[in-house]
């Protein structure tokens, strides 16, 4: 810890002017600078589940879109197959 703070630990804060009013500013300026600082996280921290949802939305449509494919390849042979045994049976 700062040496110089060491003889402030027991200075009771106040809003006069003063040395008593700049340790109460050095608090009040320390808490607003802890306040921004996790609302900036928070902030970086939201961009961050915004993208990762945004790519798990894009393998999740690709998937899907394989998927549908092999269905419709699938089925359409199972037609064509189905298809060719009534025209050998008639």
């Amino acid at each position: 810890m700062n040496p110089q703070l060491d003889g402030m630990k027991h200075v009771r804060p106040t809003s006069e002017p003063g040395l008593e009013g700049n340790v109460m500013l050095l608090h009040e300026a320390l808490a607003r600078s802890r306040m921004h600082e996790a609302q900036q996280a928070a902030a970086e921290w939201a961009l961050a589940r915004e993208l990762t949802a945004g790519r798990r939305w894009e393998w999740l449509a690709r998937f899907a879109e394989r998927r549908a494919v092999r269905a419709r390849a699938v089925a359409h042979r199972e037609v064509g197959m189905s298809a060719r045994g009534l025209r050998s049976a008639v």
